[in-house]
């Protein structure tokens, strides 16, 4: 289930949306009151509308700092921004956004004068998709030569890292390569070099690995996948029509994932004590 089930659903969440330019001096606790209901793809994209109207530079006096993202990638990662800002909001950060020009993020990087640097982030998302990751792996790839393209793989993101943490010491997060490849041989897939499939697993097994040794942090949606099913996640024919390799309505998932990162960089991690006050069975 990529909804946000934890949450509660709010039976008057429209008219309080509409509300919400109503009174600018409430309206910030409003909003993270109505980021914190159990809204879809749709309602996320509303609020964030309405939110970035009400507060075109942000609200002042915050307990939190705010954050400036950038979502650095390999396929249209748009549809997914409005997301992660509500996800902060959720949290009472306020977040702003930068996209990387579409694939252009090693580009952004090395260029000083890009928009990527004129935007300064303090936090950045590095988001390749899987067709990007597995580019010239094939079915016939011997074992040498399907290890020489992992080592590559590994190697060209860990240089992405140094890149990134060279430019702008901020934090930085891995997402996972999603497992939109198909398996080929089922149960036998381990037994040929070159899957795509297999070559995924093992990327992510690296990049977890290298990822405790360079200090970044990785965005699990690989897991995510296997627990909801990849059709939650991926849409082969959103793939071909748009290349947004997460499909919009996984985004509310997808961005409250990277919001509790964002949190979690603050010290602002959920914790939770349950106490159970029942009297045991023959207690005096």
């Amino acid at each position: 289930m990529t909804d946000l089930h934890w949450l509660p659903p709010i039976a008057d969440w429209r008219p309080r949306l509409r509300a919400l330019a109503a009174d600018p001096a409430k309206a910030w606790d409003e909003a993270v009151a109505l980021a914190n209901g159990r809204i879809n793809f749709v309602l996320t994209n509303a609020l964030d509308e309405a939110v970035r109207r009400v507060f075109p530079e942000g609200p002042s006096g915050l307990a939190t700092k705010p954050v400036r993202l950038a979502v650095l990638g390999s396929s249209t990662l748009t549809h997914l921004l409005p997301a992660i800002r509500v996800a902060g909001l959720r949290r009472g950060i306020w977040v702003e956004t930068y996209e990387a020009d579409y694939g252009q993020y090693l580009q952004e990087l090395a260029d000083k004068d890009s928009g990527l640097h004129a935007f300064k982030p303090t936090a950045i998302l590095l988001a390749l998709d899987a067709y990007h990751l597995t580019a010239g792996v094939t079915a016939g790839m011997d074992e040498p030569t399907a290890a020489a393209a992992l080592d590559e793989a590994v190697s060209h993101i860990r240089e992405t890292w140094g890149l990134a943490r060279d430019a702008f010491r901020c934090p930085i997060l891995q997402q996972a390569a999603l497992p939109a490849h198909l398996s080929v041989l089922g149960l036998n897939e381990h037994r040929l070099p070159g899957s795509r499939n297999r070559f995924l697993i093992r990327l992510n097994e690296r990049l977890r690995t290298a990822a405790e040794e360079d200090g970044a942090d990785i965005l699990s949606i690989d897991d995510r996948a296997a627990r909801d099913g990849l059709t939650a996640w991926h849409d082969t024919a959103l793939w071909h029509r748009s290349k947004q390799e997460v499909s919009p309505t996984a985004s509310p998932m997808y961005g409250d994932l990277v919001g509790r990162w964002l949190a979690a960089k603050q010290g602002r991690s959920f914790k939770c004590l349950v106490l159970d006050s029942t009297t045991p069975s023959g207690a005096g």
